[in-house]
């Protein structure tokens, strides 16, 4: 029985497979799964950089109120 957990995936994937031949609306939902997911991923990566660019103009309005810009040496 401890060896049989090495053939559990392989054997849920040929099983997936038989189910999408037998049920092609299977096939339709994961793919909408799969594009909903990637846009969820998206729209969090926006949001990360969105705030994060925030962060950064804030940052930069610091140094550009307390004179910071003469200590650069870089422009």
């Amino acid at each position: 029985m401890q060896h049989l957990k090495y053939y559990i995936p392989g054997s849920l994937l040929i099983l997936m497979a038989g189910f999408t031949a037998v049920f092609p609306e299977i096939l339709v939902a994961l793919v909408s799964v799969l594009i909903m997911m990637t846009g969820v991923f998206a729209l969090y990566a926006g949001h990360s950089i969105r705030k994060s660019e925030i962060e950064s103009r804030r940052m930069d309005d610091r140094f550009r109120i307390f004179s910071w810009h003469k200590y650069c040496f870089f422009k």
